[in-house]
């Protein structure tokens, strides 16, 4: 998907990378074993500031679109990106040393 900030700009899939995945993200996350119940206040406060329009717009203003989301989806995303960057980083030679 293109950029809202940048529209014109083709997307590396466009250019003929369909592999390559190089965005940017953040998130939040909290300690292991952290209640369902905090988990969820959590993820629903985060939601409902993502929806905000002042938000969105302070956050496309520097460059970043606002997305939310689940604690689900985002434990997938991170289990994904361990993969994938594990293995480039293994593929490069580096080690946890």
């Amino acid at each position: 998907m293109r950029s809202k900030a940048l529209p014109d700009v083709p997307t590396l899939a466009e250019l003929g990378y369909p592999d390559m995945d190089i965005a940017q993200w953040f998130g939040a996350v909290a300690p292991a074993g952290t209640p369902n119940e905090v988990v969820a206040r959590l993820s629903a406060a985060y939601n409902k500031a993502l929806a905000d329009p002042k938000i969105t717009q302070h956050l496309f203003e520097a460059g970043l679109e606002a997305v939310g989301g689940t604690p689900e989806n985002m434990g997938k995303r991170m289990a994904a990106e361990t993969l994938i960057w594990s293995k480039a980083a293994k593929e490069a030679g580096l080690s946890e040393k």
